[in-house]
């Protein structure tokens, strides 16, 4: 065969690959495309995302303060029922203190009238 057939032919077949190597670059650069088109975020969508989560953020910081409002009431409350508590303990103890006093005394004044009352039996016996 003369040279320049052979050439040619090589130039074919290397055309031939280039032409297939073309179209798989199309496909794979389609498929990309594809790819990009199911994927990709737009800047529209990014802007109303970040909208989206600023206002999220906003709401969460709202609810974190209330939440600190709540316990710091809570915390006032339970300050309170302390004091409370200390102030009727404190009561309690005191009218322990007063009803035993008194008890002592009515045991005493008990003990008196029984006396006075086998005094007086022994007398109205003995009359």
């Amino acid at each position: 065969m003369d040279t320049t057939v052979v050439a040619i032919k090589h130039l074919q077949t290397d055309v031939g690959t280039l032409k297939q190597g073309f179209k798989e670059l199309r496909q794979d650069i389609h498929d990309l495309v594809d790819f990009l088109k199911e994927n990709m975020v737009t800047k529209e969508e990014l802007n109303n995302l970040r909208l989206e989560l600023k206002a999220d953020i906003v709401e969460l910081q709202t609810n974190v303060q209330n939440i600190e409002q709540d316990m710091n009431y809570v915390k006032q409350e339970l300050k309170n029922i302390k004091i409370q508590l200390g102030r009727l303990e404190q009561k309690t103890q005191e009218d322990d203190g007063v009803v035993a006093t008194e008890l002592y005394a009515l045991k005493a004044r008990v003990k008196e009238l029984e006396t006075f009352v086998k005094k007086y039996r022994k007398k109205q016996h003995n009359s």
